[in-house]
């Protein structure tokens, strides 16, 4: 079996201005643990990930506002 079998060719993605509460609706909605963060939702190109333990981790432990951003 290969990884193309399994994955998911069009996943819900954010862009680096999202809010995190943006992500984190998707991940819910998603039921997902992991959102890739593209550069603009057109060309899609991947810049990174954001993972339900960076919100936590990052944002909420750390007590910032709603409105943080990825």
């Amino acid at each position: 079996m290969k990884a193309s079998d399994i994955m998911t060719s069009m996943p819900a993605v954010v862009t680096p201005a999202a809010k995190l509460f943006e992500a984190a609706e998707i991940m819910k909605y998603e039921e997902v643990g992991c959102i890739p963060v593209v550069s603009d939702t057109v060309s899609r190109r991947l810049v990174g990930v954001i993972t339900d333990r960076d919100i936590s981790v990052r944002c909420t432990a750390r007590r910032h506002s709603v409105g943080c951003e990825v």
